[in-house]
C-alpha cells in the first residue's frame, strides 16, 4: 500500500470517527431534551426556559404585576388592546410582544428609560364593555412613564370607571 493510499484511508477513518462523535453528541442532547421535557410532553418550566433563552419571557413582569398601576375603562378588552398598540406606535415605543391570546403587550423604548427596559400592559375583561388595564415594569420610572402616556390617551377615547 502506498503512502498516499494509507493517508487517504487514515483521513477517511478520522472523518468517520468525527461523524460518529457528532451523532453521539446529538443523541445525548436529544435524550437530555426528551428527559427535560417530561418524556411525552413539554412542561411549563421547559417552555419558560426556552422563552428566557429566546428573549420572550414575561415571567418577571407577571411577578411584579401585583404592584401594577391600574385603571378600569369602559371599553371591550379588544378595543383597549388595539388602542394601546396604536398609542405605542404614535409615541414611538416598540411593541416587543403583542399576545392577544393571553391579553398582554410588552413594550420597550419607553421615554426617559433605557431602550431595552420592558413594560407589561395586561388586560382583564370585567364585563363585555369594561376592561382593567394594568401597567407594570421592573423599573418604577419606566412603569410610571408608560402609565402616564397610555392612561392619558385611553382616557381621551374611553370613559374611566372609578
Amino acid at each position: 500500500m502506498s503512502f498516499f493510499a494509507l493517508s487517504v484511508e487514515l483521513h477517511f477513518d478520522s472523518v468517520i470517527m468525527k461523524t460518529m462523535k457528532n451523532k453521539y453528541a446529538l443523541a445525548i442532547i436529544g435524550i437530555f431534551l426528551f428527559w427535560l421535557s417530561g418524556c411525552a410532553r413539554v412542561t411549563e418550566t421547559t417552555k419558560e426556559v426556552a422563552k428566557v433563552i429566546w428573549g420572550s419571557s414575561t415571567k418577571a413582569l407577571e411577578e411584579v404585576r401585583p404592584e401594577a398601576l391600574k385603571k378600569v375603562y369602559q371599553c371591550p378588552w379588544g378595543e383597549c388592546f388595539e388602542k394601546v398598540l396604536s398609542i405605542a406606535e404614535k409615541e414611538k415605543m416598540k411593541v416587543f410582544i403583542a399576545d392577544r391570546k393571553n391579553e398582554r403587550i410588552v413594550l420597550m423604548g419607553i421615554p426617559k428609560s433605557i431602550e431595552t427596559t420592558e413594560v407589561g400592559v395586561f388586560f382583564t375583561s370585567l364585563e363585555s364593555d369594561k376592561t382593567t388595564v394594568e401597567i407594570t415594569s421592573l423599573s418604577p420610572e419606566a412603569k410610571e412613564s408608560a402609565a402616564n402616556i397610555i392612561f392619558l390617551h385611553l382616557s381621551r377615547d374611553f370613559k374611566e370607571i372609578p
